[in-house]
């Protein structure tokens, strides 16, 4: 079974997975 993240509501594959630099909850949370 290939790893999947969730990001922005939408499930993709590890390599595709990105945080926009902008996302303050992330960078903060």
């Amino acid at each position: 079974m290939p790893e999947l993240a969730y990001v922005n509501g939408v499930f993709c594959p590890i390599g595709e997975a990105k945080v926009s630099i902008e996302d303050r909850g992330f960078q903060f949370g």
